[in-house]
C-alpha cells in the first residue's frame, strides 16, 4: 500500500488496484445495458450457461447493495470533483493470474502484452486503476464494522454486486475461481492494525510471508505487518501496499482511531494500544511481534507487542534463565499458566519459547519468552478513588480476581505471591481483573517455604511452621486481604502502628495487624459506602487460618449484592465447570444470615447493620 496525504482531506483511504476503467465505467454507467447483455447472453446459450453454474458462493444470501458505488479512479487520470487530489490509501495491483491458473498468461504487473492463449473476455483488463476506500462515514464500506468486502459478488445483488470491491467481471474464466466474498479487510479493534481475513468456505485466500505462499481458511485471519503482501485469491495475484509518509502519521492515527471508534459496537471507547503500522521496527518472536519494552524487574522485562493471528495486543514477559533450577521453576509456571485458558480472574499463558524459538528451552543459560494478553494496567492504579470508575465497575474488578482465587484453591493449587501488582485491569467495559505471575504457585494441599510474594503480604502462619506445622492455601486469602487494605489506603508507611516504622516491607506482627485494622475502621468512618467492603476485609485479615475465610465464602459475601444478579448465572455455569478435587461446597458454603457474623474474638461489631466491621475490643 502506497500511502500519501492531502491535508485537506477529511479522510484517510485504502486504495485497491482493481481492473479495467473500461469495465469499471461500464458498471458505474451502464447497468441496465449490462443486465440486457447479460439476459441476451443466457437466451441464446441456456445449455451452455447452465453448464457454468451460478457465479456465486452466496446466491442463496441476500448481499445488500452498495450505495454510492465506489468511484473509480485510473493510472493518471484527472480527479474526481468529489475526490481530494491526493489519497492516503491502501492499494492492491491489478489482478494477475497465477502459474497455475486455468487462463494462461505470461504477462506481468507492469507489461502491457497478453499472451495469445488468454481467454478473449480478460484482454480489456488494464493492469491500472484503483478503488478508493475512505475512513469517511459517508464514504467508507457499506458496513464499515465488518470491513471490506472482497470478491466477485452476487448477481442477486442489482449494483456492485453486494461488495466493496468487485474482482473479476462476472461470467469470466476468472471468476470462477472467485467467491463472492472471497477475503474481508477489517481493522482489529484493539490493537488497530488492518486484518486480512478469508471469507468463502470454498476458497481460500493464500498470502505470501517470507517467501512462502500459506493459506487461509474460511474465517481465519492474520494480520497484515509487512509495507508489501502478496495475497492470491483464485487464479489471481494482488500485492498489498501499506505505507504513511513520517510527517503524516500522526494525522493519519487520529483518522483511524475516530474511524475504530464511531464502529465500535461496545460503548466504552475504544483505546488502541498501538500507534504502529507496518514497516515500523519490531522484531518477530514465534508468531508475535514484539515492539517497545514497558516495565522491569528482578524476573526481567515486560514489552508489548501483537498476535499475528488474531491481532490482539499481547505482552511478552522475558526471563533470564541461568541455572537448572530457574529452568524447571520458568517450565513449571508455563506449563500452569497454559492451563488457565478461558479461566475467569487468572491470566493464561498463550504460547512461551527460547531464545532459539523452542517451546521447553534447549538450555540452562538463555533467555526465554512467555506470551501472555495485554493488560490494561494494574491494582497500583488508583481506581478505588478515581471518579472514572463507576462504583459497579469497581466491584466487579475486585471480584474478578478472588474468582481467579477459588479456581485455583478448587484445582488444588497456591499461589503464593498475591499483591497488588499481581492483579491486571484487562478492560473496564467489560470490567475484567485477573490474578497473574505464577512462578511461586505451587499445587500442593500446604508448604513450608517461606520465599514466596513480599514479606509484608504474607500471612502469620508462614513464620509460625517450625511450632505450627505447613501453610496452606489460606495464606492466599490473607494476600487477597492485604491487596484490598492497600487499595482502600493502607501503607506501612502511613500507619506504622506501634512497632514504628523501618522499612517498607516488614514481617506482619500483631501490633502491625493492629494498625490495618484501626486504618479500615477509620475508612468506614470516613466512607460508610465502603462498609461492606471492610467487613469482608476483616474476615481475610483474621490471624487465626482456621477463622479465616475461603475464597467460597468471601463471594457469597453480602458486599457484593450491587453486583451479584449479573453474577449468577455465570457463576452457575462456572461451577458446574470448575468443579476439581478441592471443591468444598459441600461444607465450606455458609447461608446468607451465617456470613457477616464470623469476627475475630478480639473485635466488637461498631454497628448492627454490619455486625463484622471491626472495632478495638
Amino acid at each position: 500500500m502506497s500511502w500519501e496525504w492531502d491535508r485537506a482531506a477529511d479522510d484517510a483511504f485504502h486504495r485497491l488496484l482493481g481492473y479495467s476503467q473500461e469495465y469499471l465505467d461500464r458498471l458505474h454507467e451502464g447497468v441496465d445495458e449490462y443486465r440486457a447483455a447479460h439476459a441476451a447472453r443466457i437466451a441464446s446459450a441456456p445449455d451452455a450457461w447452465s453448464e457454468l453454474g451460478s457465479d456465486s458462493d452466496y446466491d442463496d444470501a441476500h448481499l445488500a447493495p452498495l450505495s454510492p458505488p465506489l468511484t473509480p479512479r485510473g493510472e493518471g487520470q484527472g480527479q474526481g470533483l468529489d475526490q481530494p487530489r491526493f489519497d492516503h490509501s491502501q492499494r492492491i495491483a491489478a489482478p494477475v493470474p497465477s502459474q497455475n491458473s486455468k487462463v494462461h498468461t505470461t504477462r506481468s504487473r507492469s507489461a502491457a502484452t497478453v499472451s495469445k492463449r488468454e481467454d478473449s473476455r480478460v484482454k480489456g483488463v488494464e493492469q491500472a486503476g484503483h478503488f478508493v476506500l475512505s475512513f469517511h462515514e459517508d464514504r467508507t464500506a457499506e458496513l464499515p464494522h465488518l470491513g471490506w468486502r472482497v470478491g466477485k459478488g452476487s448477481r442477486k445483488s442489482p449494483a456492485n454486486r453486494g461488495v466493496d470491491i468487485l474482482l473479476a467481471r462476472p461470467g469470466d474464466l476468472l471468476s470462477k475461481s472467485l467467491a463472492g466474498i472471497h477475503m474481508v479487510l477489517i481493522f482489529n479493534l484493539r490493537s488497530g492494525f488492518l486484518m486480512l481475513r478469508a471469507g468463502s468456505q470454498k476458497a481460500p485466500v493464500e498470502f505470501k510471508v517470507g517467501g512462502k505462499w500459506e493459506k487461509l481458511e474460511y474465517q481465519e485471519e492474520r494480520l497484515m505487518y509487512q509495507p508489501a503482501t502478496m495475497l492470491r485469491a483464485g487464479s489471481c495475484e494482488y500485492e498489498l501496499e501499506y505505507t504513511v509518509e513520517k510527517e503524516h502519521r500522526t494525522a493519519y492515527f487520529d483518522r483511524r482511531n475516530n474511524f475504530l471508534k464511531k464502529i465500535s459496537s461496545s460503548k466504552e471507547p475504544v483505546q488502541l494500544v498501538f500507534q504502529k503500522m507496518p514497516g515500523d521496527s519490531y522484531v518477530l518472536r514465534g508468531r508475535c511481534l514484539e515492539f517497545e519494552t514497558q516495565g522491569s524487574g528482578a524476573f526481567g522485562w515486560i514489552t508489548q507487542g501483537v498476535d499475528t493471528l488474531t491481532g490482539n495486543p499481547i505482552a511478552i514477559k522475558e526471563l533470564r534463565i541461568n541455572s537448572q533450577r530457574k529452568c524447571v521453576e520458568t517450565m513449571a509456571e508455563v506449563e500452569m499458566g497454559r492451563r488457565f485458558l478461558n479461566k475467569r480472574g487468572l491470566l493464561p499463558i498463550l504460547e512461551a519459547q527460547c531464545e532459539h524459538g523452542r517451546p521447553n528451552g534447549c538450555g540452562t543459560l538463555e533467555r526465554f519468552y512467555i506470551f501472555m494478553p495485554y493488560a490494561r494496567s494494574d491494582f497500583t492504579l488508583n481506581f478505588w478513588s478515581s471518579p472514572e470508575f463507576p462504583r459497579r465497575t469497581k466491584l466487579h474488578l475486585l471480584r474478578e480476581p478472588l474468582e481467579g482465587i477459588r479456581m485455583l484453591h478448587t484445582m488444588g493449587i497456591m499461589h503464593r505471591d498475591i499483591r497488588i501488582k499481581n492483579i491486571l485491569i484487562m478492560s473496564v467495559k467489560p470490567p475484567q481483573a485477573s490474578l497473574c505471575d505464577y512462578g511461586k504457585a505451587i499445587e500442593a494441599a500446604s508448604s513450608t517455604v517461606t520465599t514466596i510474594g513480599p514479606i509484608c503480604t504474607l500471612a502469620p502462619e508462614v513464620w509460625t511452621i517450625s511450632t505450627d506445622g505447613p501453610y496452606t492455601a489460606k495464606i492466599d486469602m490473607w494476600a487477597y486481604g492485604y491487596a484490598i487494605a492497600e487499595i482502600l489506603g493502607y501503607s506501612v508507611a502511613r500507619y506504622p502502628g506501634l512497632d514504628g516504622y523501618h522499612t517498607n516491607n516488614p514481617q506482619i506482627t500483631r501490633n502491625r495487624h493492629m494498625a490495618i485494622l484501626e486504618m479500615l475502621r477509620a475508612h468506614c468512618y470516613k466512607i460508610t459506602e465502603d462498609e461492606p467492603l471492610v467487613d469482608l476485609v476483616s474476615k481475610l485479615l483474621v490471624w487465626e487460618p482456621e477463622e479465616r475465610w475461603s475464597a467460597e465464602q468471601a463471594l457469597e459475601h453480602v458486599c457484593w449484592d450491587p453486583i451479584s444478579q449479573n453474577e449468577t448465572s455465570h457463576n452457575e455455569h462456572q461451577a458446574e465447570n470448575d468443579a476439581g478435587p478441592l471443591d468444598q461446597k459441600s461444607s465450606g458454603q455458609q447461608s446468607r444470615a451465617e456470613i457477616g457474623w464470623l469476627v475475630p474474638s478480639h473485635f466488637s461489631p461498631i454497628h448492627n447493620r454490619y455486625p463484622g466491621v471491626i472495632a478495638r475490643g
